[in-house]
């Protein structure tokens, strides 16, 4: 199995250029339709910038781990402390090596880090009508809270009334 080789580290600032291009081709670029975590249907325009990862990385509660195999960076994910809770965001595998288990290991990583941690629960917010990713999650171990918010303006949803529904699974 490809996911049995797979290391992970925390990106750095000069892994910025690189997650730009990586995570905005995972969900909204023209490769992004090769997997499953296509969003350009749903919501227009870039997926983050790089000043918002710069951010992120630079920032003591927030960090973007990359997942590599051998010294090609295969997936990644956005991590944020949130007390006792792990948040999760922009979780990505490159779309060409998606179905090879790579995203389970990197939830298997998140779940050690956050049991490292002491934390309680780990938390993510995905779009509502996502049904494959939604169960996805579910057969993970997570489950809805019944909380969503509306999703942000900053970002030009193309279908009316789309929320980020929040899910958690307690470790």
């Amino acid at each position: 199995m490809f996911s049995d080789g797979i290391s992970f580290r925390n990106a750095d600032i000069n892994d910025v250029n690189f997650l730009f291009t990586f995570l905005n081709a995972a969900y909204r670029g023209d490769t992004a339709r090769q997997g499953w975590t296509f969003e350009s249907d749903l919501v227009g325009g870039l997926r983050i910038t790089p000043e918002e990862i710069a951010d992120s990385i630079e920032k003591a509660k927030e960090s973007f781990l990359l997942a590599v195999s051998g010294n090609k960076i295969v997936g990644c994910v956005q991590l944020v402390d949130e007390g006792d809770e792990l948040y999760f965001g922009m979780i990505a595998v490159d779309p060409k090596m998606q179905n090879q288990k790579i995203g389970a290991k990197i939830l298997e990583e998140i779940d050690r880090i956050a049991r490292s941690q002491k934390k309680v629960r780990v938390r993510l917010v995905v779009i509502h009508t996502r049904a494959e990713l939604i169960a996805y999650y579910e057969r993970r171990g997570f489950h809805s809270t019944g909380m969503s918010e509306a999703f942000p303006s900053e970002y030009p949803a193309k279908i009316p009334g789309l929320l980020l529904m929040e899910m958690k699974k307690t470790l």
